[in-house]
């Protein structure tokens, strides 16, 4: 995906803060950190886990140059073919923000592939200012290629946030999704959980306390923090195999955003991909549903509201849960459709 510019690109990047998995602002210790290493290397590496608001991160920091530079073009790379398009034209934008162009299920060769083409890029990009994002598993599994290349002089890592910094977040969260009483109380109770480092290894912090917040549970949080994926994965399952037609109906919206991999237009729907898992999930579900089912998903919190008639997951862990759970429940119909539509960049 590459986006453009606009003269709203600065106003606009945070206009669904209300819903964000992580409040930006310049007193959080990682945005902070983060602008000191784009202030003295011009380029900044940004990793950590699904949900430790590495994205996040990019728009941050492309904003706050915005704020600095006033009309600052700025590009977004998402694959390999794109990011050799560009270092191959002649671009007057600024900013280019490489994200996704690494990603969990990237075998050896392609993240040695995009490794070269990257280094070839920033050599090319030299008085341009470059934001990257990659998964821990790949930067703690080629560290020492990286690092020979010097990367480790730029990289900010997410999964390490200090006492004071993850206190701010469970406080802006719980005051975010309005939690109180007892759902409040219990997250309060497991502080001392939620501040053992490293945490979670699966999933971010900002991710995993947004998920907490809007989902009331049985199970003890030490459990769901133990092993997050396990719990969310079960969620997911749970609508999958539920007999309420609504429910499933759900399962079918997710799973069709999943596979299609962009924000859910009413207006605009892929017929043939949403027929054939219609067929699989709900034969008789009603298309003229979706919006409504969509809107009962803005109220559970899968997702936000964009627009008139546009969503869009509210964390993007459970998009990838979703699309591993399409997966199990029809490999055949997973691998047809993974041939027409999936990028593997997730």
């Amino acid at each position: 995906m590459e986006v453009e510019a606009n003269p709203d690109e600065s106003r606009n990047l945070f206009k669904r803060e209300d819903e964000s998995e992580h409040k930006a602002d310049g007193s959080n210790k990682s945005f902070h950190e983060a602008q000191k290493i784009l202030d003295k290397h011009n380029r900044i590496l940004i990793t950590g886990v699904q949900g430790a608001g590495k994205t996040y991160l990019a728009k941050f920091l492309v904003a706050e140059l915005g704020k600095k530079g006033g009309k600052l073009g700025n590009v977004w790379i998402s694959n390999l073919t794109q990011l050799r398009e560009k270092q191959n034209k002649q671009t007057p934008k600024d900013i280019f923000i490489l994200d996704k162009i690494f990603y969990e299920l990237q075998t050896k060769s392609m993240v040695m592939e995009t490794f070269n083409a990257l280094q070839s890029f920033l050599e090319s990009s030299v008085k341009k200012t470059v934001i990257i994002t990659m998964p821990s598993n790949i930067w703690n599994k080629f560290k020492d290629t990286f690092t020979q290349a010097r990367l480790d002089e730029m990289n900010i890592d997410l999964n390490h946030r200090n006492t004071s910094e993850k206190r701010s977040i469970i406080k802006y969260l719980m005051n975010l999704y309005a939690v109180s009483g007892e759902e409040s109380y219990r997250i309060c109770r497991a502080e001392h959980v939620l501040f053992e480092e490293p945490g979670p290894k699966s999933v971010g912090f900002p991710a995993l306390l947004s998920w907490l917040c809007n989902t009331p549970s049985k199970e003890t949080i030490e459990t769901l923090i133990s092993h997050p994926l396990s719990a969310m994965s079960r969620e997911v399952k749970a609508m999958k195999e539920s007999r309420d037609k609504q429910e499933k109906g759900m399962y079918l919206i997710l799973a069709y955003m999943a596979l299609r991999n962009r924000a859910l237009d009413v207006n605009d729907i892929d017929e043939h991909l949403f027929g054939e898992l219609r067929e699989r999930c709900e034969p008789e579900y009603e298309i003229t549903d979706i919006e409504k089912d969509a809107e009962m998903m803005v109220f559970k919190h899968f997702f936000f509201k964009k627009g008139n008639g546009n969503y869009d997951f509210n964390l993007n862990i459970m998009k990838k849960i979703v699309f591993v759970s399409v997966a199990e429940y029809d490999p055949v119909l997973f691998k047809s459709i993974a041939k027409k539509t999936i990028i593997l960049g997730i």
